[in-house]
C-alpha cells in the first residue's frame, strides 16, 4: 500500500520491521476504503506474530510473556490456539488486499506500468 498508494520507493522500505511500516502506513494517511479497519488487523495480527516467535517451548506449548507488562501472558498449548493465530492472520491479509484493490487495482496497474529508474 505504501508503494502503490503512497508512491514510497520500495527500497525505502526493505529494512523496516513490520511495527515501522504499520507508523509509515498511519502516518500516511491514505484515504482508502477500509484501511483504517486494516491498520487495527495489521496492529494485532503484528501482536499476535510477537507472541509466537518470542514465545518460549514449554511443556505445555508455547509461552510468552512480555517485558513491557509482566501481567500479560499469552499461550499457545492446543492447536486451537495456533489456528486462533492463523484466523487473525488470515484477516489481516484479506482485509489488506481489499485496501489495495478499492481502487479496482487501478493504483496497482499504474505503478507496474511505470517506467523504472
Amino acid at each position: 500500500m505504501l508503494r502503490v498508494h503512497h508512491g514510497i520507493d520500495s527500497s525505502v522500505l526493505y529494512n523496516d520491521p513490520l511495527g515501522a511500516l504499520e507508523n509509515r502506513l498511519k502516518g500516511s494517511h491514505l484515504s482508502l476504503d477500509g484501511i483504517d479497519e486494516f491498520i487495527t488487523l495489521l496492529d494485532e495480527a503484528r501482536e499476535t506474530r510477537n507472541d509466537l516467535i518470542h514465545a518460549l517451548p514449554t511443556k505445555h506449548g508455547l509461552h510468552r510473556r512480555t517485558n513491557r507488562d509482566p501481567s500479560i501472558v499469552r499461550n499457545f498449548y492446543t492447536t486451537e490456539s495456533l489456528r486462533e493465530a492463523r484466523q487473525v492472520f488470515d484477516k489481516a491479509m484479506r482485509k489488506g488486499n481489499e485496501v489495495l484493490y478499492s481502487d479496482g487495482g487501478a493504483a496497482l496497474k499504474k505503478w507496474y506500468s511505470a517506467p523504472e529508474i
